[in-house]
């Protein structure tokens, strides 16, 4: 259950030896396997105020569980979002004016097609 899981993440992050992103992501792919792509993007905001820069497979969480709730426009943002810093590259298909981006992760792989603007 959720609460669990974030007790656990405030227990480990209070470690000495702790690995930050590690326990975020884990906690973000809590997040995605329930769906809750609206927590996830409160709780990215949080720790990068920490000071915690998200990673590509922070990203693809944060996109999983926005497509397992149904928002898929949510979705592109992040795909959006990583493709101005760089973590991801589109493959341009000229013919329709869209780009073509595929997410892939160790149990899910999300592909979408979005104009971009």
């Amino acid at each position: 259950d959720l609460e669990k899981v974030q007790s656990l993440r405030e227990k480990l992050l209070l470690l000495k030896d702790k690995k930050p992103l590690l326990i975020h992501n884990t906690y973000f792919k809590a997040l995605a396997n329930i769906g809750d792509g609206d927590l996830a993007e409160k709780y990215l905001n949080e720790m990068e105020g920490k000071g915690v820069p998200p990673s590509r497979k922070t990203y693809g969480k944060i996109i999983q569980a926005f497509l397992k709730q149904g928002k898929q426009d949510k979705a592109e943002e992040y795909i959006e979002r990583m493709l101005d810093i760089g973590i991801i590259q589109s493959q341009n298909n000229e013919e329709h004016g869209r780009r073509k981006y595929q997410l892939e992760t160790t149990t899910t792989t999300a592909t979408t097609t979005t104009k971009r603007h």
